[in-house]
């Protein structure tokens, strides 16, 4: 059995979104490419798209997003990690 994380997130990460929306963000901060069920299992949910659907929403206010890895493909189970994205309404033209 794995032992629970222990690190700590960025500042910027700490408040964000439900318990379980924020241990799915320090799995993947953490650990990048878990897969969809490892994930479930760790964090005891049932469907890791809908906490990713939520958490994204708040993410995205800050400039990352939780992002399915597509280099495999569409098949499932999907790898998860965080990706950094531009924020709307930062252009600097």
């Amino acid at each position: 059995m794995k032992k629970p994380i222990q690190n700590k997130l960025p500042e910027q990460f700490k408040n964000i979104g439900t318990i379980k929306q924020r241990l799915m963000l320090k799995l993947v901060y953490f650990e990048p490419m878990l897969n969809s069920h490892e994930i479930a299992r760790r964090i005891s949910v049932s469907n890791v798209h809908d906490i990713s659907r939520g958490l994204n929403v708040k993410l995205k206010k800050i400039g990352y997003v939780i992002d399915k890895d597509k280099k495999d493909g569409h098949c499932k189970p999907h790898r998860w990690k965080l990706k950094q994205i531009k924020l709307e309404g930062n252009d600097e033209n």
